[in-house]
């Protein structure tokens, strides 16, 4: 989300109607024990970034994400009105 709100900023989109993103295995430890690590799902993710778009440029933007190999993350494309 910090990402997306500094390119909004820097390329001074407005409107953002859609934001493309691939993401690869994501896990996470809610106790900080490795062994207890899930993968986080997309569907949750998504329901994540919406919530916290609330309230910024970001708040009627629509996400796409797509699952991809490996475990790093990228921002395909921005949609603007």
């Amino acid at each position: 989300m910090d990402t997306l709100k500094e390119i909004s900023i820097k390329q001074k989109l407005k409107n953002i109607k859609r934001v493309s993103l691939e993401i690869g295995k994501i896990t996470l430890a809610h106790d900080n024990f490795p062994d207890h690590a899930e993968e986080i799902n997309l569907k949750n993710l998504e329901f994540g970034l919406k919530n916290l778009a609330n309230g910024s440029v970001l708040k009627k933007t629509e996400f796409v994400i797509r699952s991809t190999t490996g475990s790093s993350w990228k921002i395909t494309e921005i949609e603007v009105k």
